[in-house]
């Protein structure tokens, strides 16, 4: 491939100033991702303005047999947003929401972060179920499923997608919904390939209620125990709470999260305040948007992330002794 052609050829079919190449003063900042181990050099940036900048640098970057990658949040964990030598399409300037409160649907491009998605609708009472950092793209985090905090409530976020507009490999706009290119839709929705560039979403919107949340530390030495009681609690907990918790070679922290009828919260939530003595932390109504963003720091860009995962039908004493056992090796 001929970079210096390709780079050429994109100068002279997007918008002006949104191509960023490697002599730009903009160029390091830009192909910066979110996670510090991607370290990347795309031939060229296309900060796209529009949708005709991202079919001719679709266009342009198959006739010079590139590849392409997308960024839409920039949070792929194993920075597939970014490439070597090829075409970065960069979704970022692509950002606006619209929320029809009627009909309960929110229109959300590209480039939207959760952050300003939660905000915009929680002005009308109304959520998209999402991830639980609000500096990640909407569009990958949609595309890869999207789990949260109201993901027992109201299942994936992927679940509440309605129809998408989207760019294919071959420069065509089109949508996809289940009565408009069905089997394209399927795909999109968990088919694992790459379908083309997502450009809009439309989702399908659900009322909050009140929130209730709660957050506790408890001393590692608590954490079988309250790990035990914890687990017998969330047999039967109905769908609208949520738990998580998360051990530490010190601690075990334990987060509970209420959503809808403002008088079941406390009831629900507070129980995992005492599941081994008394642990430390607060409990009581929460602000929807400032809880979705409390992570926002300890997932911070440029750290260095890593993760493995897996399912559990259950939240066993064998699993429960091995990640104690596991934090307390790992302990410097």
């Amino acid at each position: 491939m001929d970079t210096l052609l390709l780079a050429f050829e994109l100068r002279d079919a997007v918008s002006p100033d949104s191509l960023i190449l490697p002599n730009d003063n903009r160029y390091e900042s830009a192909r910066r991702v979110w996670n510090g181990m991607t370290d990347k050099r795309p031939a060229a940036i296309v900060r796209v303005n529009n949708i005709e900048d991202i079919r001719s640098s679709i266009n342009v970057a198959r006739r010079h047999e590139s590849i392409v990658a997308v960024r839409g949040g920039g949070h792929s964990l194993p920075g597939l947003s970014t490439c070597d030598g090829g075409v970065m399409i960069d979704l970022s300037n692509l950002d606006d929401i619209a929320i029809d409160p009627a009909s309960a649907t929110s229109t959300v491009s590209g480039g939207t972060l959760l952050g300003g998605l939660d905000k915009a609708g929680i002005a009308y009472g109304l959520v998209v179920p999402a991830g639980v950092v609000s500096h990640t793209g909407a569009a990958g985090l949609t595309l890869g499923g999207g789990m949260g905090w109201l993901s027992r409530r109201f299942g994936l976020t992927i679940d509440h997608l309605l129809k998408v507009e989207l760019v294919t490999a071959d420069g065509e706009a089109i949508e996809a919904s289940a009565e408009n290119e069905p089997e394209l839709f399927w795909g999109l929705r968990g088919g694992g390939g790459n379908f083309g560039i997502a450009t809009k979403f439309h989702f399908r919107m659900r009322e909050l209620g009140a929130v209730t949340t709660g957050t506790w530390e408890y001393d590692l030495s608590q954490s079988c125990n309250a790990l035990g009681q914890l687990a017998d609690y969330a047999r039967s907990a109905p769908r609208e709470l949520t738990t998580a918790f998360n051990v530490t070679q010190k601690t075990l922290s334990v987060s509970a999260f209420h959503s809808g009828a403002a008088g079941r919260g406390m009831t629900l939530v507070s129980p995992f305040g005492s599941l081994a003595g008394t642990g430390a932390g607060t409990c009581g109504p929460s602000d929807f948007v400032a809880f979705q963003s409390r992570s926002d720091e300890h997932a911070r860009w440029g750290r260095r992330y890593y993760a493995k995962g897996g399912y559990l039908s259950e939240l066993s004493s064998e699993v429960i002794d091995c990640m104690t056992a596991a934090a307390v090796i790992a302990e410097p």
